[in-house]
């Protein structure tokens, strides 16, 4: 039995971003993670699933994930510990140019888009 959940990231009362997942006994299950396309690349996505891990610290649930087919989100659920299961979607990453921005590339690119 799950029920599902999201987790509203709000700035001057409009959403910016927000993290779906599905409930369950012992378990908070990340479906998803959604940066509002103004707000992108400031670093809200690695803070927002910090903010998720810490709740399912703090609750005492498993911060779990099922299959994540965007490459964006695998890669900051990486920088936390997570681990892929397969590997079936390869994405280079260049370094930031002068003015910050970073180009993510993949041979799928819809898997680029959220």
């Amino acid at each position: 039995d799950r029920q599902r959940m999201v987790m509203l990231f709000l700035r001057d009362r409009k959403t910016i971003g927000y993290v779906p997942m599905y409930v369950t006994p012992g378990s908070f299950n990340l479906l998803g993670l959604c940066v509002h396309d103004e707000f992108r690349g400031a670093g809200l996505a690695s803070l927002f699933v910090a903010i998720w891990l810490e709740l399912c610290f703090r609750l005492g649930v498993a911060p779990l994930t099922d299959r994540i087919s965007k490459p964006v989100i695998s890669i900051v659920l990486s920088k936390f510990g997570f681990r892929p299961a397969d590997k079936f979607v390869e994405v280079e990453v260049a370094k930031p140019d002068a003015d910050g921005r970073v180009v993510v590339w993949s041979s799928k690119q819809g898997q680029l888009r959220s």
